[in-house]
């Protein structure tokens, strides 16, 4: 029998004497430990990284208490590599956009407001589904701040509007009226010239049905009727100023 096939064979009692023994010479293997990865760098970090790999649940665990238990550590540590840990931060919300986003929503959330899921689909219905700029049918909807986070604004609803990715990636930290203004999207508005003005409802023709399933207080908010209307408005203003 291989010690592979030995170690499956008797893995419950050989962890429970590994266990043991640590427990009865926690200072001694600690330190034993210390010296072998400082003698053999490269095949610990190789271990730490196997390690990682197999466990994810434990490793977030682990991580998460010992920053909690060590915070000055933890700011010190970012501080000594911040190169690394910018790179290794794109990386994984590369890797898990789905998460990025919800961590991303959920902080704003909690510095400038919210906007419940209820809000998002009667925005939507109010949009019809296209963007509020190019006008556009949407591929996959985005939340656009009028006035950016950047500069001031909230995260709730009346400061946000749905619009395509293009348009928000364009957009980036503009206002509606400055982003206009600043670019042309080579079509008219259902056959209007471009910078008419009409209303997103308007445009639409009375929304879209997923709204009726959200009824809420914010349907006769004219505070919020008022803000979204105002995109039309930016648009007539963007085309005076490109001509």
């Amino acid at each position: 029998m291989t010690s592979h096939a030995y170690y499956e064979a008797h893995k419950e009692k050989i962890l429970e004497t590994s266990h043991a023994y640590y427990e009865a010479h926690r200072e001694q293997v600690i330190e034993q430990t210390r010296k072998w990865k400082k003698a053999n760098p490269e095949k610990a970090c190789e271990h730490t990284l196997r390690w990682k790999k197999a466990n994810p649940e434990k490793n977030v665990a682990l991580s998460t208490a010992y920053n909690k238990r060590h915070p000055d550590k933890h700011r010190a540590d970012y501080w000594r590599h911040p190169e690394e840990r910018k790179a290794a931060h794109a990386q994984y919300n590369k890797d898990h956009p789905e998460i990025a986003c919800l961590q991303s929503q959920r902080r704003r959330a909690r510095q400038n407001g919210a906007i419940s899921p209820g809000q998002w689909y009667w925005m939507l219905g109010y949009f019809g589904g296209y963007c509020a700029y190019c006008l556009q049918p949407m591929g996959k909807a985005t939340t656009d701040h009028m006035i950016p986070i950047s500069r001031g604004g909230r995260h709730e609803i009346s400061n946000a509007v749905p619009c395509c990715q293009s348009c928000n990636s364009h957009k980036h930290s503009q206002t509606p009226l400055e982003y206009l203004a600043g670019r042309r999207f080579g079509h008219t508005e259902s056959g209007h010239a471009e910078g008419g003005g009409m209303s997103p409802r308007g445009v639409r023709g009375g929304g879209h049905k997923a709204a009726a399933l959200y009824v809420t207080s914010d349907a006769r908010d004219v505070r919020i009727h008022a803000a979204w209307d105002s995109i039309a408005k930016a648009r007539r203003e963007a085309a005076i100023l490109r001509r």
